[in-house]
């Protein structure tokens, strides 16, 4: 989004934003775009593509990959049958990713009821697209449902030249539906040691013997009960410890160290916050956790903010006979490091505590959220920059683990009716992130949706939401991005940044033109979608398509859309935005003479739905004629094209039927 992206306004010094009264402030964009970074730079699109890249490098095929993917080349649909934990969401990902164009997608297709419109949607399904049908773990029910519609999906996926890789739910048998039979392909797990070792290898970890032998790893990670996701787990908890000096120096070290984690710190941690006798030392070992990492004063801040939310009374001792900070870490497993930062002295011990604290004290999920509510909030608790983006994090992550991300959402938009400051952005970046690459993200999307519904929105918080749309929904739900942001640029006023972020994302993605273009011609907001039409129906990409394919503009429901959305411009657009897009018209119907005659068709077609319209138009173009490329001359032909097809037009209006007009329901 380069037009948006470099757009600065009104800023109150060189230190930053600065809100001086109660109304929206105005800052720059980069200050969105920079809040969505991760810690090394990374935009969230670059991290999502750099994660698929990083996918392909570890991936173990399961037996049966190679029959998936000659299937899926034939077929262009297949169904992966696999247990829980075998890889199938891998496998689906990376044979898709062989198909990929550049720059393409792996589209994930909404499940029934998810966008509130029917199943299948033919306006999901793009040209040679790569899609993604995930029911493993959808409620119970849908499979039912998605089941009897996937050979209608497949004659759309064949028709589109795209294709299709559906997950069924484990407890799916193939006898369900014998037509399907033909599209199933068992996948079997690749052995652990396998897995281990491709995720070593990417590591740079290759602890062979003398002989070049790999070593042997302990039982309890070959267990064959164990998701491939905690393998990976165990390798990256390897790296941890090889770049950790208390975790030893031979692989050995590393590996066993790594195992306990996996298999014995839940009872030994269970133990550790039963030993911290109070409250006082129970909710530092719990603030450590969540700031594992972060100053000793901060923690020493946060844990004072915990203590007064729980309601711990004060202790009465004199400060000097209160014992100091690190001796009561020492006693919780913590320590203070040479920099002057809690740490945990045993490896992911911060992890399991949060686990502990959150799986055996629910009573503290609620006043854990008003804590950090109140650090967001609160710039006087001292807990800010990476210190309050870990505590984020690592409570969301929480939440989301346990499926809770609905309180989650509810802080997300806590944070967004307030006014602007760092603290709220980026709690609330980090927060839509990884709840949108959740398991259960659907209810985040489902939530971006409803509040970019809202005209009420900080301009701030609709920025943000622009930016989450273009760089993570994007990615794997284009065309659920594509509603959000319309819904976004609807009450856009001043920057028309949702409204240019659609422009880039059709760009990018041609085929989201259809679904737009049926969007902007519905019933429903007449106003607000004609202005949008006019900046959005771009003719320059009307006549242009992939090499073998027809142009946009010579398909019949393209050229539906686009009169009716014209029709719409004569009765509710004005004057001088109609005037600017009909001379943008000329201007490419001008430039390209080969297709002249089917550009100037389509407004004098939306102009005949009024008698006096196609006099308005012909008065417009005359006065703007003499702009178009190539002169006056090419004015005069320009004119003389368009009183043409206004008469060719008139001629056939007794015997033309209406183009159908759109709904909800049916907006083909």
């Amino acid at each position: 989004m380069t037009e948006t992206l470099t757009h600065t306004t009104r800023v109150s010094d060189a230190r930053g934003p600065v809100n001086t009264g109660s109304g929206d402030q105005y800052i720059s964009y980069t200050v969105i775009t920079e809040a969505l970074k991760d810690s090394r730079g990374k935009s969230p699109r670059r991290v999502l593509e750099d994660e698929l890249r990083e996918l392909r490098r570890r991936f173990v095929p399961p037996r049966g990959t190679g029959e998936a993917r000659e299937l899926l080349t034939r077929r262009r649909m297949i169904l992966l049958d696999a247990d829980p934990g075998t890889g199938r969401s891998a496998t689906a990902r990376v044979l898709l990713s062989e198909r990929r164009r550049t720059n393409d997608t792996i589209h994930h297709l909404p499940l029934p009821g998810e966008e509130g419109g029917r199943f299948p949607d033919p306006e999901q399904i793009d040209r040679h697209g790569c899609l993604l049908l995930d029911v493993s773990e959808a409620a119970p029910g849908t499979w039912a449902t998605v089941r009897p519609e996937l050979p209608a999906l497949l004659g759309i996926v064949r028709d589109r030249s795209a294709y299709l890789v559906v997950i069924p739910p484990s407890t799916a048998t193939a006898g369900e539906e014998v037509e399907l039979n033909p599209y199933r392909v068992a996948l079997t797990r690749p052995s652990n040691e396998q897995v281990i070792r491709a995720h070593l290898r990417a590591e740079d970890i290759t602890p062979f013997d003398t002989e070049g032998v790999w070593p042997e790893f302990p039982n309890a990670v070959l267990d064959t009960s164990r998701p491939m996701r905690e393998l990976a787990r165990f390798v990256h908890l390897i790296a941890r410890a090889r770049n950790s000096p208390e975790a030893g120096s031979t692989f050995e070290q590393w590996c066993a160290g790594a195992a306990e984690v996996l298999t014995d710190q839940a009872d030994e941690v269970a133990r550790l916050a039963a030993d911290a006798g109070n409250g006082p030392d129970r909710g530092l070992l719990l603030v450590a956790s969540l700031l594992h990492g972060s100053p000793t004063d901060v923690v020493h801040r946060a844990t004072t903010a915990l203590l007064r939310v729980t309601g711990q009374p004060a202790t009465d001792l004199p400060l000097l006979e209160q014992a100091d900070l690190a001796q009561r870490l020492k006693e919780v497993g913590a320590l203070i490091d040479p920099a002057g930062r809690v740490r945990f002295e045993k490896l992911d011990r911060d992890r399991a505590v949060r686990a502990h604290f959150w799986n055996a004290r629910p009573d503290l999920r609620q006043p854990l959220r008003t804590w950090l509510d109140d650090l967001v909030t609160d710039p006087d608790h001292g807990v800010g920059g990476e210190s309050l983006r870990h505590a984020v994090e690592r409570l969301v992550s929480e939440h989301l683990r346990t499926g809770h991300g609905d309180e989650v959402a509810q802080l997300v938009r806590r944070w967004g009716r307030g006014r602007f400051t760092r603290a709220r952005l980026d709690s609330a970046s980090r927060a839509l992130l990884l709840g949108l690459r959740a398991e259960g993200s659907r209810e985040f999307r489902k939530a971006v949706r409803e509040w970019a519904q809202s005209e009420t929105l900080p301009r701030w918080f609709r920025d943000l939401l622009v930016e989450v749309c273009t760089g993570v929904i994007a990615f794997t739900h284009p065309h659920q991005a594509l509603v959000r942001l319309h819904h976004l640029a609807r009450w856009e006023t001043g920057d028309h940044r949702a409204r240019d972020a659609l422009r880039d994302l059709v760009r990018r993605q041609p085929d989201l033109r259809d679904h737009l273009l049926g969007r902007l011609v519905r019933p429903d907001h007449p106003k607000a979608d004609t202005s949008l039409f006019l900046h959005l129906a771009d003719p320059v990409s009307l006549i242009t398509s992939a090499p073998g394919e027809s142009l946009p503009v010579e398909r019949r429901v393209v050229r539906e859309r686009l009169v009716i959305g014209w029709s719409r411009a004569f009765e509710h657009a004005p004057i001088g935005l109609l005037s600017a897009a009909i001379g943008h018209w000329l201007n490419v119907a001008a430039h390209h003479d080969k297709h002249t005659e089917a550009l100037l068709a389509i407004p004098v077609e939306g102009a005949m739905a009024r008698p006096d319209r196609p006099g308005l138009l012909y008065g417009i173009a005359r006065a703007r004629a003499h702009r178009v490329p190539g002169g006056p001359e090419r004015g005069t032909e320009i004119l003389t094209a368009l009183r043409e097809a206004i008469s060719a037009a008139r001629s056939r209006s007794s015997e033309a039927v209406p183009p159908r007009r759109p709904t909800e329901e049916n907006p083909s």
